[in-house]
C-alpha cells in the first residue's frame, strides 16, 4: 500500500528521490531539514511542505497530525540522532528510502554488500543480465536511487541494489530479495556502528527478509578473518548459507582463470577484470547469483570476461619515477584503497643459485633444512611469507627464483614436490644465472673432470643479465610491475615486501632502495655502503683493506658500521637499463677442486684459484637516486652461511626460536627462558600462520602449550 503521509529527512540525493516518488503518489510530503537550499526550494515548488530547523521539532509539529504516516531517513542520518526517537514517539513508520524505494518498486531484488568491491559487482550482475534478456538496473548506493526505479520506462525486471551499512541500519520487509551477499569485511565506519560486530550486524540485516528459498551468499570461513558465517547463522539458524572464495573450503570458488561451483559448474574467467586475488572471490559470488537468476554458465562467463570497470577504478594512467600511477578515486574506504594498493603487484625476487656443499648439505642451499621444530627449508619460510601476504591483502606476490646450472632442476622438482609451498605455480618463475671457469694463478682454467671445465655462478650480480636473457623482465612488465624486492636465499627472517621498505622506495621515487643494519665487529663479512666519489656504492668486504675493514672513529665505534644484508627494492625500468649496461668482473681467490695433470681429483685446504664474478650492487653507481633503510637485525637477519658455529644452520634455528618466542609474549603465551634469555623450548611460526607480531595477536592461542616445543602451522 502506498503512502498516503510521509515526513522526508535530509535533501540528499536520496532524499530528494524519496520525496519525489512519494510526490508522484499524490502522497502529501514534508521534507525536514537543517537550512533549506536550492534543492528544497526545487522540491517545494513540486509541492513538498519544507520544515526547517531542528529535526526533532519538526517532527513534534508535524507528527501528531499524520499519526501512522512513514517517516523516512537518508542514511546519513544515524539511528542514535534525536529525530529517530522523536519519530517513533509520534507514532511515525520510521525506514530508509533503501526500504521505500524496494516496496515501491514491487518486483525482483539482489542486494549486494560489503566493505569494499561493492559497486564493481552491482554493475557485473545488472550488465549480465541485461545482456541476457532480463533488463536490469544498478540502484542503491550506487546507480540509480531505489526510489526512482519503480518509475523508469521501460520497467526493469530486477533491482540490483548496493547497500551500505547506513542503509541497512533501517532494513525492513519491503526489502526481500531473492538473492542477497556480504562480499567481505574490513574495519570500516567505526565511527558511526561503534565496534566491529555492530558493523557486521548492520550488514548482516541484509538477510532479514530473504525471499523464501532464496540465495544468501558469505565468504568462507578460510578466506574470512571477520567472521562473517558463524555471526550469519547465529543471527538467522533458519537460512542456509553458500559460501565463495578462494580458499578450498568455499563452495564456489574462483582459482586464478576460473571459477568452480558446487555442482561441477566452471566459468573461465581468465584475464578478465576479475581474474585476480582481490576480486577473484567476488566474481565466484557473482557466478552463484547469475546462474540462480537463469543464465547459463558459458553467459556468465562471457559477462565476467567482458566486464568494462566503473571509471575511477585502478585506472592505468601513467609510469614514471619506478611507479606506476593509477587512478582509483572512486575508492571510498581504506578497506578500498588497500584492496586496490594490492592488486598491484609487487614481486619478489630470490637469489638462490648457491649449493649447499658449504654447509655439510647435498643439494640446493634453499633446501637446507633450518625449522627448528619441523625442520621445514630456507625455501619454506621464504614462499610462505608470501602466502600469508596472498592471504592478507587478497593479492599474489610473483616469485622468481634465480637458480644456476648446478641446482636448477634440482630447484624446480622440488618446489613441484612440495606443491610450491601454497603458491600458485603461474606465480613462480625460475630462471638460471651464467656459469663462469675459475683460473689458477697462471691463469689457466681448471678443470674438474678430465676433459670438462669447471664452472661456477656468475655472482648475485649474474641476476641483471639472466633477468633480461630469460624473459623474467619482460614478465614483470607485462604484469605492469614496478618494484621488485631482492633477498638472498639464505636469510629465512628476511621481510619479504616489508610494506615501509616498498613504501620508502616509492615515496621517493628512488632506484635502488638497500636495507642496512650495524655490523657486528669488524671482522663480519659483509659489503659496506659508502659513497665513492660523491655517489653511492657498496664495497665487498673481500676489498676493504684490513686497515679500513678495522678503522675506528674518536668514540671507538668502527668507521664503517653499517653493512648491506643484500635486502633491495629496484625498480623495474632500472634493472632494464643496468641489465642492458654490464658489470665488471671481481676475481675471489677460492678453494676449487680441480684434476691434476694425471687425472685425479685433488681438493685445496686453501684458497687455489680465482672464481669470476659480477657484484649486483656494481649498479649502484648508476642509481639517479638511492635510498637505506635501517633496520633491526635481531628481526630481519639470521643468514645461513657456514656449516658450524656463527651462521650456520645450528645458530639460525636459535635464532629463529628467539625471534618467535619474543612474538609469543606479547600474545600471552610465556616460553620459558633460560639465564641467558634464551628460550627453552624449541620455537617455530610457519609464516602463513603469522607473520608478524600483530598477525598472531589476532590468533586463538588458547590450545598453545609452552611447556613444550611450540609449533603453529597454518596447514
Amino acid at each position: 500500500m502506498e503512502p498516503r503521509a510521509a515526513i522526508v529527512f535530509g535533501a540528499g540525493a536520496s532524499g530528494r528521490a524519496a520525496a519525489r516518488a512519494l510526490l508522484r503518489r499524490g502522497a502529501e510530503v514534508a521534507v525536514a531539514v537543517r537550512e533549506p537550499d536550492d534543492a528544497t526550494a526545487a522540491l517545494a515548488a513540486e509541492g513538498a511542505a519544507i520544515l526547517a530547523g531542528d529535526p526533532a521539532a519538526s517532527v513534534a509539529g508535524w507528527g501528531p497530525r499524520h499519526a501512522g504516516a512513514d517517516a523516512v531517513f537518508s542514511p546519513g542520518i544515524p539511528p542514535s540522532a534525536p529525530e529517530f526517537a522523536a519519530a517513533r514517539a509520534a507514532g511515525l513508520r520510521v525506514r530508509g528510502e533503501l526500504c521505500l524505494g524496494c516496496g515501491l518498486f514491487g518486483g525482483r531484488i539482489v542486494a549486494i554488500t560489503g566493505s569494499k568491491g561493492k559497486s564493481s559487482v552491482v554493475k557485473l550482475l545488472a550488465d549480465a543480465l541485461s545482456a541476457n534478456g532480463t533488463p536490469a538496473v544498478p540502484c542503491g548506493n550506487y546507480g540509480t536511487p531505489v526510489c526512482e526505479i519503480a518509475d523508469l520506462r521501460p520497467a526493469p525486471a530486477v533491482a540490483v541494489a548496493e547497500c551500505s551499512s547506513f542503509q541497512l541500519e533501517t532494513a525492513d520487509e519491503a526489502l526481500a530479495p531473492e538473492a542477497a551477499a556480504v562480499l567481505n569485511l574490513s574495519r570500516d565506519h567505526l565511527n558511526r556502528h561503534g565496534t566491529m560486530e555492530a558493523y557486521l550486524e548492520a550488514k548482516l540485516r541484509i538477510f532479514d527478509h530473504l525471499a523464501s528459498g532464496g540465495l544468501a551468499l558469505v565468504p568462507a570461513p578460510a578466506d574470512d578473518p571477520g567472521g562473517v558465517l558463524a555471526r550469519a547463522a547465529a543471527l538467522h539458524p533458519a537460512l542456509r548459507f553458500a559460501t565463495f572464495g578462494a580458499a578450498p573450503d568455499a563452495e564456489w570458488r574462483w582459482t586464478p582463470g576460473e571459477v568452480r561451483g558446487p555442482g561441477g559448474e566452471r566459468l573461465a574467467v581468465a584475464g578478465s577484470y576479475f581474474d585476480n586475488d582481490v576480486l577473484g572471490p567476488a566474481a565466484a559470488c557473482a557466478a552463484a547469483i547469475l546462474l540462480r537468476l537463469g543464465l547459463a554458465p558459458e553467459a556468465a562467463a562471457a559477462a565476467i570476461r567482458g566486464f568494462a570497470p566503473l571509471p575511477h577504478r585502478m585506472q592505468r594512467v601513467a609510469e614514471g619515477r619506478g611507479a606506476v600511477w593509477i587512478d582509483n578515486s572512486k575508492a571510498t574506504s581504506l578497506a578500498a584503497m588497500l584492496a586496490s594498493v594490492r592488486m598491484a603487484p609487487k614481486p619478489a625476487l630470490l637469489v638462490a643459485g648457491g649449493q649447499g656443499s658449504r654447509l655439510g648439505f647435498d643439494g640446493p642451499k634453499g633446501c637446507c633444512p633450518v625449522g627448528p621444530v619441523s625442520d621445514e627449508p630456507l625455501f619454506f619460510f621464504h614462499a610462505r611469507k608470501l602466502l600469508a601476504l596472498r592471504r592478507r591483502y587478497g593479492r599474489s606476490v610473483p616469485l622468481y627464483v634465480m637458480t644456476s646450472a648446478a641446482n636448477d632442476a634440482d630447484t624446480r622438482a622440488y618446489f613441484a614436490s612440495r606443491g610450491f609451498f601454497g603458491l600458485a605455480e603461474r606465480d613462480v618463475f625460475f630462471f638460471s644465472q651464467g656459469m663462469w671457469p675459475a683460473l689458477d694463478p697462471e691463469g689457466r682454467v681448471l678443470l674438474d673432470a678430465p676433459g670438462r671445465v669447471f664452472l661456477s655462478p656468475d655472482g648475485h650480480g649474474g641476476v641483471l643479465a639472466a633477468l633480461a636473457r630469460s624473459g623474467a623482465l619482460a614478465d614483470m612488465e607485462a604484469r605492469g610491475i614496478a618494484s621488485v624486492c631482492y633477498f638472498q636465499v639464505d636469510n629465512p627472517m628476511v621481510d619479504v615486501a616489508d610494506p615501509a621498505f616498498v613504501g620508502l622506495h616509492v615515496s621517493e621515487g628512488a632506484d635502488w632502495t638497500l636495507k642496512v643494519c650495524r655490523r657486528t665487529g669488524a671482522g663480519e663479512k659483509m659489503g659496506m655502503p659508502v659513497l665513492r666519489g660523491g655517489r653511492a656504492a657498496i664495497v665487498e668486504y673481500t676489498e676493504f683493506s684490513e686497515e679500513d675493514r678495522c678503522a675506528l672513529e674518536p668514540d671507538g665505534s668502527l668507521r664503517f658500521a653499517w653493512g648491506s644484508p643484500a635486502l633491495h627494492v629496484f625498480s623495474v625500468p632500472f634493472l632494464r637499463r643496468e641489465a642492458a649496461a654490464g658489470l665488471p668482473v671481481h676475481l675471489a681467490h677460492k678453494r676449487v677442486p680441480f684434476v691434476d695433470a694425471s687425472g685425479a681429483l685433488v681438493r685445496p685446504d686453501a684458497p687455489n684459484a680465482f672464481k669470476l664474478e659480477k657484484f649486483v650492487f656494481d649498479a649502484l653507481a648508476d642509481a639517479r637516486k638511492a635510498v637505506c633503510l635501517a633496520f633491526d637485525r635481531e628481526e630481519e637477519y639470521a643468514p645461513v652461511k657456514n656449516a658450524e658455529g656463527e651462521k650456520s644452520p645450528a645458530a639460525c634455528r636459535a635464532d629463529l626460536s628467539r625471534k618467535w618466542a619474543r612474538w609469543l609474549r606479547p600474545a600471552g603465551v610465556a616460553v620459558p627462558l633460560g639465564a641467558d634469555g634464551r628460550p627453552l623450548r624449541r620455537v617455530e611460526i610457519d609464516p602463513a600462520f603469522a607473520d608478524s607480531p600483530a598477525a598472531l595477536a589476532a590468533r586463538d592461542l588458547s590450545g598453545v602449550d609452552p611447556a613444550g616445543d611450540v609449533l603453529l602451522s597454518a596447514d
